[in-house]
């Protein structure tokens, strides 16, 4: 199991003779590893998708902190809002689907040449620079779905023992 948030753990090996090393200090410490393609930070564009019930709640451009590698708002990345393309929409949906996720932050890279990638599903995503950049009340869009989906649920169970 990979598990990290906000930016942590994540690092850059440049150079061939390195990677063995950083692959065993992981897993020395019982990480998990996830290896990916480096995308260069120059022409590609990294978003955030929020997926809330199967449906898109709103997605940020990240732009890296000056002299990062890594666009994350918690590393002092700037955020802004992003409307999505249909491709970018329909593989951030496609991508919560398969790990069956309900609620799911979706991180995609889109490069130069407008391949989209995804990097990450995460299933407890930060929503903050996602507030901050569109103005919406994500966390209030989280409570409505969990009230409407298993609120009917709960009032069952509370009456039948």
């Amino acid at each position: 199991r990979v598990s990290s948030r906000q930016g942590e753990g994540v690092m850059l090996v440049e150079k061939d003779q390195d990677v063995e090393r950083a692959i065993r200090n992981h897993l020395d410490e019982r990480n998990g590893l996830l290896v990916q393609r480096f995308i260069p930070t120059g022409g590609r564009q990294d978003i955030r998708v929020l997926i809330v019930g199967g449906k898109v709640v709103g997605a940020m451009a990240l732009k890296p902190k000056q002299g990062d590698f890594r666009a994350n708002y918690h590393l002092s990345g700037k955020s802004i809002e992003k409307k999505l393309s249909l491709a970018e929409r329909d593989i951030a949906l496609r991508a919560a689907a398969a790990v069956g996720l309900e609620i799911a932050g979706v991180d995609l890279i889109v490069d130069r040449k407008n391949q989209i990638t995804v990097i990450e599903v995460n299933y407890s995503p930060g929503f903050k620079g996602l507030e901050k950049a569109t103005g919406l009340d994500i966390a209030g869009c989280i409570v409505d779905h969990v009230l409407c989906k298993y609120a009917p649920l709960l009032e069952t169970s509370l009456r039948y023992p």
